[in-house]
């Protein structure tokens, strides 16, 4: 299956949990697209690259094949999945569609750096598509090998463009999103998987 035949779109970057061995002022990052396949099928795969002092930016080779990111276990349902990572490097890991609010595919992850009581925590949002309805979805992970997407509840999940902010404020989790099909909206709630207002 050749899940990049039709595109290749909607980057976001984060830092890299390793930053180890750079030359001075250079920064290892981790990018995510969104893939379009045959049948028009969106999946998300990742790119590791470093953004150098002078301006330049190097990714690392691509994996020559590319699997997809497997399940810890074998219950798929619409509830929060685990995965893990593909053997090989990241670029070998790709993440499909897997329950019903994804069958046609996931898009526009939206990832941030999130510091929390244990470390690092990256989160995204990325838009689960049925072929009929649309919701955001949250994406975690602290390593980049396993990965938990999980289902989200209120009014801005039903639209597109949620995002999260890197940080709480005032002791409130925030995001930019949609609560109607055009505004984009600031957004904070005391729960990170419910949006509202």
């Amino acid at each position: 299956y050749s899940f990049q035949a039709a595109a290749l779109l909607n980057p976001s970057v984060v830092a890299h949990p390793d930053q180890s061995g750079l030359p001075g002022g250079a920064t290892r990052f981790i990018l995510s697209t969104r893939c379009v396949g045959e049948g028009h099928l969106s999946t998300i795969a990742f790119r590791e690259g470093v953004f150098h002092a002078d301006g330049a930016i190097r990714l690392a080779p691509a994996a020559a094949t590319a699997s997809p990111a497997h399940m810890a276990d074998d219950d798929v349902h619409e509830g929060p999945i685990t995965l893990r990572k593909a053997p090989g490097d990241l670029s070998a890991s790709v993440i499909f569609p897997m329950t019903r609010a994804q069958s046609n595919g996931l898009e526009d992850l939206r990832m941030a750096r999130f510091e929390d009581a244990d470390g690092a925590l990256y989160l995204g949002s990325y838009t689960a598509f049925s072929g009929r309805e649309l919701r955001c979805e949250r994406f975690e992970t602290r390593d980049f090998e396993t990965f938990r997407l999980l289902p989200m509840r209120g009014a801005a999940v039903f639209h597109k463009a949620l995002a999260f902010f890197p940080k709480r404020i005032d002791g409130r989790y925030a995001a930019i999103g949609r609560l109607d099909h055009e505004s984009l909206y600031y957004l904070e709630s005391d729960d990170i998987g419910v949006w509202n207002n």
